[in-house]
Parts: structure tokens; sequence; C-alpha cells
């Protein structure tokens, strides 16, 4: 319970947020921002070492206007040190960003589970939900990311090394390019997720653009996506991506519509065109996967189920691969 030589209070390691409101303490009087989510970020990013916050069920919406600056006093909530932020599950814990900046910005590593993002607005800047510097490594799990607008990347844009897993990405909007995700440099990871109805208004890659990343998709789901030019599924600029029992299925573009570019095969994947070069073992070509509409179907997020008859039903390998699905749940008995 001591401090360091500076004068910072360890006790903060794990801090739980109590109220909804969007406050800011200043410097002044103001004790009542203590216990805001933004508040209770910037007490993380004055600690020394990693920090755990939990985030009860609510609505927590960004209030406070302002740009260029890394210190979560205004617009979005600027993560400068390790930090573990914990929701009550991405059904009850909502982030949203108010139409006034982009949500998250990851400057440090950084650990994202069990909420919404939503609402964010990076105008011209990339990264409507979250922003991921070079300098960091963010997982994002159990979580949904939706209705975030950005130039490029509209749900999640990185710079540096980003994981995904039993996540949804919906509804995202681009003005240019990456209507759900942009992966550019660095890694991008993707495990039991979908990516569904992102729109790259301005150009290429509704669902997902690699650009000179190293990116593996594996157990995704990338459909209903759009993209006014090309790639309305994927779009792969440099770098590599790389799927295994992967669907890429019913995208819209006025060229290419699942891929722009050749993505690598593990194989056991699905498409509905042949677009993507996929040629692994078990891969599917010019195949409808019968996939439900995007709902609750159990699990933290919401899904695409398989519909009877469907040609992915049990066409997947359990080897170097998860033996859930995006629901926790093995898909044969789920």
């Amino acid at each position: 319970m001591g401090a360091n030589a500076t004068g910072v209070n360890f006790a903060f390691s794990f801090r739980t947020v109590s109220h909804t409101a969007d406050r800011d303490d200043d410097g002044a009087a103001n004790r009542t921002a203590q216990g805001s989510l933004r508040q209770t970020i910037q007490n993380a990013n004055a600690i020394v070492g990693a920090a755990t916050i939990s985030v009860p069920a609510g609505t927590y919406t960004l209030a406070l206007p302002g740009t260029g600056e890394n210190a979560a006093r205004t617009g979005d909530l600027d993560v400068t040190d390790a930090l573990t932020l914990a929701g009550a599950g991405a059904k009850t814990t909502i982030v949203d960003g108010g139409g006034i900046d982009r949500v998250f910005h990851a400057l440090q590593n950084m650990t994202i589970s069990g909420v919404t993002v939503r609402g964010g607005n990076a105008g011209g800047n990339d990264g409507g939900g979250l922003f991921v510097e070079s300098s960091a490594v963010v997982e994002i799990t159990d979580t949904t990311v939706q209705g975030n607008t950005a130039a490029d990347g509209g749900g999640v844009a990185s710079k540096g090394t980003v994981s995904l897993a039993r996540t949804t990405v919906r509804g995202n909007t681009a003005t240019s390019s990456g209507g759900g995700i942009l992966a550019d440099g660095g890694t991008a990871t993707l495990t039991n997720v979908t990516l569904s109805g992102n729109t790259a208004a301005g150009s290429n890659a509704g669902g997902m653009w690699s650009k000179g990343a190293a990116s593996m998709l594996l157990n995704v789901t990338v459909t209903a996506n759009t993209a006014s030019s090309s790639g309305g599924g994927i779009r792969l600029e440099g770098g590599t991506v790389t799927a295994k029992n992967t669907i890429i299925a019913n995208n819209t573009a006025p060229s290419q519509p699942n891929c722009q570019n050749t993505i690598t095969s593990q194989g056991n994947n699905l498409e509905s065109t042949n677009e993507c070069g996929l040629v692994g073992a078990g891969d599917q070509v010019n195949t409808n996967p019968l996939l439900g509409a995007l709902q609750d179907n159990g699990g933290p997020t919401e899904t695409h189920a398989l519909l009877p008859g469907s040609p992915a039903i049990n066409a997947g390998t359990n080897t170097g691969a998860p033996t859930t699905d995006q629901r926790g749940l093995d898909p044969k008995t789920g």
C-alpha cells in the first residue's frame, strides 16, 4: 500500500470503475471524477507496471471532446502503460465513443475482454474503435467491435501486434479502406472471429485490409462485407494472409468481391467464389456455406450459424486449430 520514490501509489494494481459518467480530474478539487472509466485509465497510466480495470455492466459514453493529446484527458481513451480492461460481457458492458473521437488508443500493451466497443469516430484518422501503435501488443477477446468509423480501419487499425479471439467485428465503416480491420504492418491473428457487415465506402477491403502485415485467420467467418471498389471481404497488399478453417463468402464489391489478391491456404477453407487462390487440402471453392443471419447463437458475441445442409459442417480440422468454435462450444454438439 506504499508509494515509490515518485509518490505513485501501487494500491491501484486492480480497480473497479464505479459509475458511467465521463469525467476527468483536472487537478482541481474535482473528486467526483474518481471512479469514472476515463479517470481510472488515467490512474492506471500513472502507476509503474501493469494494471487491471474491471468495468461493470453499463454504457460508458465518451463526452469530453478534444484531440491531439495522449493522456486520456479528452477524446479517446489513451493507454500509455500496460493495462487489462475486463468488462462483464460484450452484451452488457458497452464503451461508446459518442462520435467525438475513436474509442481506445493503445500506445502500450493492452488486453480487452468482455466489452462492446462502439460509436467511435476517428474522422480523418485510422481506427474508429481502436488504434494500436507499433509499440503495442493488444489482445481482444470475447468482445464486439461495432458501428465505428474511421478513414481506414473502421473498427480496428493496428501498426503493432494485435490478436482477436471469440470476437465479432460488425457494421463498421471506413471512409476509404479496411471497413472492419486494418493491419498496417506488424502481425494480426484472428481466431474464432466473425467479420460481418463492414463497409469500405471509399475504396477496397470491406472486411479486412492486410497491408504489409503477417495476418493469420483461424476459424474465421468473413461475410456480408462491402467495398466500393474491390476486395469486399479481404484485401492483401504486401505481407501475407494465411487462412485455415475459414469461410470467405457472400461479400460484395464491383470486382473481386471476396478477395483482392491471393491468400495462403493451410487447408479446410470455404469460399463462395474462386478469387482467394484456395488450393489447400480440404478447401472448397464456388460453394455456398449456407449461413444463417448474424444473431445470438449462444456464446459471448453474435455469430452466423451453419444452416442444415451447410457444406461447412464438420469440414474443418482440429489439427493446429481450436477444438471449440466462437461460442466456446464443440461445433459438433453445441
